[in-house]
């Protein structure tokens, strides 16, 4: 397994994100993710007004998906830097697991 602890190891991917704003879901892609954040390709959908989402990130291997909170950090064109908030040690476990996995199908390690 590998070690993932380190908070600035991030997971290069491709994995489908579901934002949830109210009762309206916003499909975005998501391009890397770690135990702190992801970043994710909005493609054409503009910025919300809210910087904090409920994000559903449908990790590699994982029959159900991980909801999480987020900041947005950073945005450049269509590409947004997302923190997550208030995560457990569970959910951290969850995403190590999911880097773990990523990595073991091939995907890059940054």
């Amino acid at each position: 397994m590998t070690d993932v602890s380190n908070r600035g190891i991030r997971a290069s991917a491709e994995f489908p994100v579901v934002e949830h704003a109210g009762r309206f879901q916003f499909y975005v892609r998501g391009l890397n993710i770690s135990t702190s954040g992801c970043l994710v390709n909005r493609g054409d959908l503009p910025l919300r007004e809210d910087h904090v989402v409920e994000l559903e990130i449908h990790l590699p291997e994982r029959e159900t998906p991980m909801r999480v909170l987020a900041s947005t950090v950073w945005t450049k064109g269509s590409l947004e830097g997302l923190k997550f908030l208030g995560l457990n040690d569970a959910d951290r476990l969850t995403l190590a697991e999911g880097l773990d996995s990523i990595s073991a199908q091939g995907g890059d390690l940054e």
